[in-house]
């Protein structure tokens, strides 16, 4: 929420600076900024107790102090007045509340990393309400137009959104939603904003049901595998992070637009400009920073917004009037039909323009699943999968029953590929393999498959034993295409390929054994596209971020 001009108090407390009187504004019972800041307050004290943020008390306190002292020294400035910065230490913790900065861990309360972010993103949050002003009113909601501006700014790596998903199911978590939920119903229809509400949840909802129905996916850093479909729909509709977007950004009444109609009008193209930037992405960084910039984008034409409907108070200022003289005057005789009509032609154009914007982010087809050959025989028996908790925690369910059938099935992926390359015949390895690896492996049956960069021809790089006789693999390599491969000891986790803030994680066993006699150890990369779980890439274990 933002400030009002204040008008000086008449009496009361007042303050000697510099050789000037400057009377005293204290907070004022009743006022709903008091509500608000209850609400965000209790979201970041679960966030540092139950939640997990990543996000450090210093940070807090930089971003609210940063925000709250600019803008007493402004209002001192321009009003004359010491007045307690209610919508500045708003504005300042709603920063804190959704920006994150990789390399902040939970549980390192006083951790000042990335400091200079948060606290120009909260001087820009306050700068904004004065320098970004039309009609006496801020012209963009500051917290959101300072937070979108950060994050195109600094990128991904230095600065990304709190996550759309919060962590598995539970009752820190269920309190958070009945607190958010909540004193945003309580709060909108106390100030009159629920004209915003509606008309963003239906078009937003909506919308996005759409482009989940055409097949959308986004990679999380949260997820292993892509989100797709309807998974993705519950995600980005019934986030806390986004009813937080709801309640306490998009309902701010300086700058949300003014009147029934224009409310609704307002709060439907953020809804349907939000479903349109979202679903032309496929990351969930660029997901969260879409639906934040939907915001910024409208509140730039709000003006005019205002200026086509009717204003607050005038006669006209009905929606379902205001569509029913628009359908009379487009055709006067059938004004029904024409609604409907109108209403019907409105639909699709925003439909196709939905599924056109995610046209490059639809989940791909899967290949027909290759029959398995049955290698059960050659398997022999596989080691114990020891179950990694932190698998759990990003795939709810998975238990010690999942875990040994990974393990079994990486197995039978070995043998299989061993048994195909010995034969010279690719057609079984995608049954097996999958991805990089599944690449590599018909390279070692056909060489001539390698791509120009490919430097396998040259002896002592290729990593395909079998393809340059007499090149010897040096202890410890991890298994390459043809290899026979005997298991020993097998850990199930989650890793990562690459230390990138954003780097997905994967389902891997962590495997010690032997590969044509030698020992080795190594980290099987899979997946389960299908029944079974097929091998994606096999990387040394030391090379992993965090080894």
């Amino acid at each position: 929420m933002t400030t009002e001009v204040l008008a000086p108090p008449t009496h009361g407390p007042s303050i000697d600076l510099f050789g000037r009187t400057y009377p005293v504004a204290l907070p004022r019972r009743g006022d709903p900024r008091l509500a608000v800041a209850a609400v965000i307050i209790s979201v970041q004290i679960l966030g540092q107790t139950v939640l997990g943020f990543n996000l450090s008390i210093a940070q807090i306190l930089i971003s609210i102090g940063v925000a709250g002292g600019l803008d007493l020294v402004l209002v001192a400035w321009e009003q004359g007045i010491i007045a307690w910065p209610a919508s500045a230490l708003l504005t300042g913790n709603g920063v804190a509340l959704i920006m994150r900065v990789p390399g902040t861990e939970h549980g390192d309360w006083w951790s000042t990393r990335g400091w200079p972010i948060f606290a120009s993103t909260a001087a820009v949050a306050v700068l904004s309400k004065y320098v970004t002003r039309v009609g006496g009113r801020p012209l963009l909601n500051p917290s959101n137009g300072a937070l979108v501006v950060a994050f195109l700014l600094f990128g991904s790596n230095l600065a990304d959104p709190q996550d759309l998903w919060w962590g598995p199911w539970s009752l820190g978590l269920a309190l958070t939603y009945v607190i958010i939920v909540g004193a945003g119903v309580a709060l909108t229809r106390r100030i009159g904003t629920q004209r915003v509400v509606w008309p963003f949840v239906i078009t937003y909802a909506t919308s996005l049901a759409i482009v989940a129905a055409s097949g959308h996916s986004m990679t999380a850093r949260w997820s292993v595998g892509p989100v797709t479909g309807w998974s993705w729909w519950w995600i980005v509709v019934a986030s806390p992070e986004v009813f937080i977007f709801l309640f306490f950004m998009i309902t701010d009444p300086p700058t949300a637009a003014k009147g029934k109609v224009g409310g609704a009008v307002y709060g439907a193209a953020v809804g349907l400009l939000a479903a349109t930037l979202m679903a032309a992405q496929g990351t969930e960084f660029a997901t969260k920073v879409a639906l934040l910039g939907a915001l910024t984008l409208v509140c730039l034409f709000r003006p005019l917004i205002e200026r086509l409907t009717p204003s607050p108070g005038d006669p006209s200022d009905d929606v379902r009037a205001g569509l029913g003289r628009l359908a009379h005057r487009v055709g006067p005789g059938h004004p029904r039909v024409t609604a409907a009509a109108m209403s019907g032609v409105a639909v699709l154009l925003a439909a196709a323009m939905l599924t056109g914007a995610g046209m490059g982010q639809r989940t791909p087809v899967s290949a027909a699943e290759v029959a398995r050959p049955d290698v059960s025989s050659l398997v022999g028996t596989p080691p114990k999968a020891t179950l990694d908790p932190s698998v759990a925690e990003l795939i709810p369910g998975f238990d010690q029953a999942q875990a040994d059938q990974l393990v079994n099935d990486l197995a039978a992926d070995l043998v299989i590929e061993a048994e195909a390359i010995d034969a010279g015949e690719p057609a079984p390895l995608a049954s097996a393999l999958i991805g990089p690896r599944l690449e590599a492996a018909r390279v070692a049956i056909d060489p001539t498959l390698a791509t120009p960069t490919d430097t396998s021809s040259e002896p002592g790089s290729t990593n395909l034993p079998g393809s340059l006789p007499g090149v010897e693999e040096p202890a410890g390599t991890p298994p390459t295409p043809g290899q026979r491969v005997g298991l020993k000891e097998a850990k199930v986790t989650i890793v990562r390929t690459s230390d990138s803030p954003q780097a997905l994680p994967s389902l891997a066993v962590l495997a010690d054994g032997t590969a044509d006699d030698v020992e080795f150890s190594s980290a099987f990369v899979m997946t389960k596209p299908g029944d079974s779980y097929l091998l994606v890439d096999v990387v040394d274990p030391t090379t992993l971020p965090g080894s």
